[in-house]
């Protein structure tokens, strides 16, 4: 009987530990997905940027001739 209650006490030990670890993988990929979309925004306005730079040079080169 005490055995039983030992291994139940150790599995629900464990199941604790894993539920916390997994609760804390969640929370970091949340975390890496949250900086994936802040760089992929400031990736799109940047490009944006250049695009719009290379868009005033090319019509400066136009009405140069």
């Amino acid at each position: 009987m005490e055995q039983s209650r030992a291994q139940l006490v150790g599995s629900t030990l464990k199941s604790r530990s894993l539920t916390k670890e997994l609760i804390n993988e969640r929370i970091r990929a949340m975390a890496l997905s949250a900086d994936r979309a802040i760089a992929n925004a400031q990736a799109k306005r940047l490009l944006n940027k250049l695009a719009d730079k290379f868009s005033l040079i090319s019509s400066m080169q136009r009405n140069l001739g």
